[in-house]
């Protein structure tokens, strides 16, 4: 895929299949700048995983085909005191 860059965590087998999501974990740099470590399938966030983009913004999840999928945590020290982690829910359809 490009403008993505993956880096295989050295600690995990690297012989998983890359169309099934596994619990191999990588970090992938997208074409934002932004990074993601976590479980991905075809090359795309997918399971665990957590995103990062400028000095200080941090989504954790559990990532579907590339998209945010049911309960997460953003982390920004560029929201107000009270607010600097906020659990988000998606709701079911």
């Amino acid at each position: 895929m490009d403008g993505i860059h993956k880096d295989t965590d050295q600690r995990q087998d690297s012989n998983v299949e890359e169309t099934a999501a596994s619990n191999q974990k990588v970090c992938l740099t997208l074409p934002n700048g932004a990074t993601y470590y976590g479980e991905v399938k075809n090359n795309k966030p997918h399971g665990k995983g957590t995103m990062r983009w400028g000095p200080s913004n941090v989504y954790s999840c559990d990532w579907y085909n590339g998209q945010r999928s049911g309960t997460g945590k953003y982390i920004s020290d560029r929201l107000p005191e009270d607010m600097r982690i906020v659990v988000f829910v998606k709701p079911s359809l």
